[in-house]
């Protein structure tokens, strides 16, 4: 289990986590956003991964890292879209 603690004041923070991992989101925006698009289970065995904190005026992004072509989690649709 892995956890991060962001907080962002007037500006941002990006956090990348694995594509299989299984992701939590609990941190608050005020007057700003944390992003909890990549919230999620992942595969048997992958890594937890808990982003709690608060964004001030700022951002917080999670996002899910792009699998390189032949990785498992290959077909699996990412937070952004792509």
């Amino acid at each position: 289990d892995v956890e991060i603690k962001a907080f962002a004041i007037m500006g941002g923070i990006d956090i990348i986590v694995p594509n299989d991992a299984e992701v939590e989101v609990t941190g608050i925006g005020i007057m700003g956003g944390f992003e909890q698009g990549a919230t999620g289970t992942g595969t048997a065995g992958a890594p937890r991964v808990t982003v709690s904190g608060l964004a001030l005026w700022g951002g917080v992004d999670v996002r899910r890292k792009k699998p390189r072509k032949g990785e498992r989690g290959e077909d699996r649709e990412l937070s952004d879209g792509s």
